[in-house]
């Protein structure tokens, strides 16, 4: 699209509302206020270089009718008694103007036809039936008024090359308008039903993450519900040595963990669906806010017998949300320690330049196999298990793209299988 052509959009865009402030109803026709405008402009200089004087009176009369209910239903909200007002001025002008301007001889006959047209697309459902009554005996009744009384109509044209001419420029002008009218509802019908596809998919996805999640939450809460039970049955019937006690109690520790784990990221996965995310972008520094959270880090790569490489002197400042940064490195440093053996490193490094700061987590794990690095990001992903046999959700990665692009940054990385990954965090430092 030309620079021209965007701008133009645009304007245009601007003139007839948004889709979230107005219904499609009203955007038709402030769009077809738009459309008549302009044509009855061209009409009514048509008009005046043809020397009809009535038709000119007519025609730039009925323009500030037309822009007053444009302002109602753009400016005031009141779409409906703006094109109640247009519907119930239109007929009445169209009686006038049959009157005045010749007749069944003169043009008003297609005004008619026009009017009835714009009336159909615009006025609710419920009023199209109205609208064509009103119309249909205003059409016979002139009709009949003009066979009976024919003293009443007032000719207008002078010869019939003027009644020619007229005739032909007010077809053509019709003709543009149902055209350009038509042009524009089909237009905002693939429009419509092309957001409407959109939104299946989406709910489609939405409603496919949600059984998986349903299906794995239900076995994941069951296992260690159920080894906590079976613990306490066997200290209750069952002599157990500290040596066993120690080991049941550690396996359990791990689950739990794993098991709150799996909830965070189900809550703040389900949250943003359902009530968005509200972001709180600030300037702070890295090492400050990730403080406690790489506590927490360093004692689980511990435990599991894994080096965390960290450089916490860092004094690397970054534009975006404290909170969710957090998020994004605690769900990447799992990950990490996840899919790391015991006597493996992790590393945090940071990069800085004038345009950008960059952060960099890498493990000597045991990389992301081919097969699942098209999904590792969405919840098509299986759910894998760790060198400890930890389980996850999958939904650890999903919630750190999420969060990164949210905070208009970017998130990749590179695998090596038996070798590790490396995922890059690249943000604004502006």
């Amino acid at each position: 699209m030309t620079s021209d052509s965007y701008h133009m959009a645009k304007v245009w865009h601007a003139a007839i509302g948004d889709s979230n402030e107005f219904s499609i109803e009203s955007r038709i026709f402030h769009g077809v206020v738009l459309i008549a405008s302009s044509i009855l402009i061209i009409n009514g200089f048509t008009s005046l270089l043809l020397g009809l004087t009535q038709m000119i009176i007519f025609t730039f009369g009925f323009i500030p009718i037309l822009w007053f209910c444009y302002y109602l239903s753009r400016f005031c909200n009141k779409s409906k008694l703006g094109v109640l007002i247009f519907g119930l001025v239109s007929v009445s002008e169209c009686i006038a103007c049959y009157f005045f301007c010749g007749g069944s001889a003169g043009t008003t006959l297609l005004l008619i036809l026009g009017i009835t047209f714009v009336l159909g697309v615009i006025c609710p459902k419920r009023q199209v039936k109205f609208w064509l009554l009103l119309n249909s005996a205003v059409l016979f009744a002139l009709l009949y008024a003009e066979y009976r009384y024919p003293e009443w109509i007032r000719p207008m044209y002078e010869n019939n090359q003027l009644r020619l001419v007229d005739y032909g420029q007010s077809y053509f002008m019709i003709f543009v308008f149902v055209a350009l009218v038509t042009g524009y509802l089909k237009g905002n019908y693939y429009y419509e039903k092309h957001k409407a596809e959109e939104r299946e998919v989406e709910l489609v996805t939405l409603n496919e993450a949600k059984n998986k999640l349903f299906s794995i939450v239900a076995h994941d809460l069951r296992a260690p519900l159920a080894s906590v039970q079976n613990y306490l049955e066997l200290l209750k019937k069952v002599y157990l040595t500290d040596e066993e006690k120690d080991t049941i109690q550690d396996q359990l520790l791990n689950s739990t963990k794993s098991t709150s784990e799996m909830l965070t990221n189900i809550l703040s996965w389900t949250k943003a669906q359902m009530e968005g995310v509200s972001l709180n972008f600030v300037r702070f520094n890295l090492n400050r806010v990730l403080h406690n959270t790489m506590q927490v880090q360093f004692n689980l790569a511990k435990e599991k017998g894994i080096t965390l490489n960290y450089l916490d002197k860092s004094d690397m400042l970054i534009v975006a949300d404290p909170d969710m940064m957090q998020l994004v490195i605690h769900n990447l440093l799992n990950n990490a320690i996840k899919f790391t053996p015991a006597g493996g490193k992790v590393s945090v490094v940071y990069k800085q330049n004038e345009e950008e700061c960059m952060i960099m987590i890498s493990d000597t794990g045991i990389g992301i196999s081919k097969a699942q690095q098209e999904n590792i990001f969405s919840l098509k992903s299986k759910s894998t298990f760790g060198t400890n046999n930890e389980r996850g959700v999958g939904l650890g990665l999903v919630l750190a793209k999420s969060y990164v692009e949210l905070q208009n940054g970017k998130i990749w990385f590179e695998t090596e299988e038996g070798k590790g990954t490396t995922f890059f965090l690249s943000f604004s430092n502006k």
